[in-house]
């Protein structure tokens, strides 16, 4: 079954069992049973799982961390431009599955030669910690000058790594609007001076991921996204969802998040209007019973 965006794992799978001479297509479930060899890849746990035959091999953080390409397999270059430059973090953040998926430690990867089929304008990466190996992110960005292709950070980039150097780096590449993270509340000073370092070099808007449902309160999500938009600045909410064996969060979901989280993440109206306008839309009106304090 063909995922709605690119799978780099089953892309790699693709061209492994082409250049072995088979014939690769996409399937549903109920075709599953047409083919020797099938697989599957789910990115998230919460998304419906079709029921498939046991010949079929299913893998990706939605069904587990432990499931691995062969080294063949995992060594094959589709030039689908998207993929990795760089694996692992270093940050060991609890909420989060990368360190224990990918390593705790940032290694090369892939230089973007081996990502660029030669003629798109737009890479899209996946590195979850680039500015953990400066130098080779400055290699990285060079390449993408040189070539004029614009560069999309899609996991964000971390915001306590940036310097002057890295700053200008980021403004002289080509570039999608770039995203970063303000996770915790106790992140907003470090934020703040990333925001004013970005603004010096003419990056006057980012889009910053404010993860939810873990260990802050309604309160404090709120701060944080009011915060950012005091400095002209995108957030775009991400809750929190339990992988299994993993910790459970500290503080439980605010069904208040429902309707700060349809605010946020439609930048028309995060931009155009306050919370407390937003709530008072006639078609939000399910919303005004859990405001009864005059939220900003």
């Amino acid at each position: 079954m063909e995922p709605q965006y690119t799978n780099l794992a089953i892309e790699k799978l693709r061209v492994y069992h082409q250049q072995q001479g088979a014939q690769v297509s996409d399937c549903t479930a109920q075709e599953a049973v047409m083919f020797d060899n099938v697989y599957c890849s789910s990115i998230f746990t919460f998304t419906d799982k079709p029921a498939f035959p046991s010949h079929v091999v299913c893998g990706g953080t939605g069904y587990d961390l432990g499931t691995k390409l062969l080294p063949d397999a995992e060594a094959m270059k589709p030039h689908k431009n998207i993929g990795f430059t760089t694996r692992g973090c270093f940050r060991w953040c609890p909420p989060c599955v990368v360190c224990k998926k990918e390593g705790g430690e940032v290694v090369r990867e892939s230089s973007l030669a081996d990502i660029w089929d030669g003629k798109a304008k737009l890479i899209t990466l996946l590195d979850n910690n680039i500015l953990g190996l400066p130098d080779w992110f400055e290699e990285t960005c060079q390449f993408a000058q040189e070539h004029k292709i614009k560069l999309d950070h899609t996991q964000g980039l971390d915001h306590q790594l940036l310097t002057p150097k890295i700053a200008r780096i980021l403004a002289d590449t080509p570039h999608v609007e770039y995203h970063f993270a303000f996770d915790k509340p106790a992140y907003q000073d470090s934020v703040g001076e990333a925001i004013s370092m970005l603004k010096e070099v003419g990056i006057n808007r980012s889009t910053w991921y404010c993860l939810v449902g873990y260990d802050t309160t309604f309160e404090q999500d709120l701060e944080r996204v009011l915060f950012l938009k005091e400095r002209n600045q995108n957030a775009f909410i991400m809750e929190y969802r339990k992988l299994p064996n993993t910790p459970d969060p500290k503080v439980k979901s605010d069904p208040r998040l429902i309707a700060l989280k349809r605010w946020v993440n439609k930048r028309d109206w995060f931009q155009g209007c306050t919370f407390q306008e937003f709530v008072a839309r006639p078609e939000n009106k399910g919303y005004r019973g859990m405001f009864q304090h005059g939220d900003k």
